[in-house]
């Protein structure tokens, strides 16, 4: 096995199944420009939900999965502040991966993974299936 994935099967199926909600997560993080806003102070819930036009119970359970899995910190007045993973994400990072998680992750490519099965038996790609541009 590659050595990029865990050599617990359990921890590999669990880290997969991470990525599955964490990857729709980031590019809502990037597109919303929390890294930004939560470098220039810590902030809780409700204030960043007023800045950003969102439902701030949602953002909440956002901010808490981004938490747990490192991108942000919960602080323990319930404010949420950067770490070195948030700090990747700033669109002006040098290392692109806000652009790149904006790209790979979301929009029409995240649609895309959902016409997977039917690509794979008719031949067809998933993102012309998706979007109607299958032409068989």
């Amino acid at each position: 096995m590659n050595s990029r994935y865990s050599t617990d099967p359990a921890a590999f199926f669990m880290n997969t199944i991470m990525g599955f909600w964490l990857g729709p997560t980031l590019w809502l993080t990037v597109r919303l420009k929390l890294p930004e806003r939560l470098a220039e102070a810590a902030k809780n819930a409700d204030e960043l939900a007023g800045e950003i036009g969102a439902h701030s119970g949602h953002l909440r359970r956002i901010l808490n999965a981004l938490s747990s899995a490192g991108i942000f910190q919960r602080l323990a007045d319930g404010r949420y502040g950067p770490t070195e993973y948030s700090l990747m994400l700033h669109c002006d990072h040098p290392s692109g991966l806000a652009q790149l998680i904006d790209t790979s992750l979301g929009g029409q490519n995240f649609l895309a993974w959902s016409s997977l099965e039917d690509a794979v038996r008719s031949g067809g790609s998933a993102f012309d299936i998706q979007h109607g541009m299958d032409k068989r």
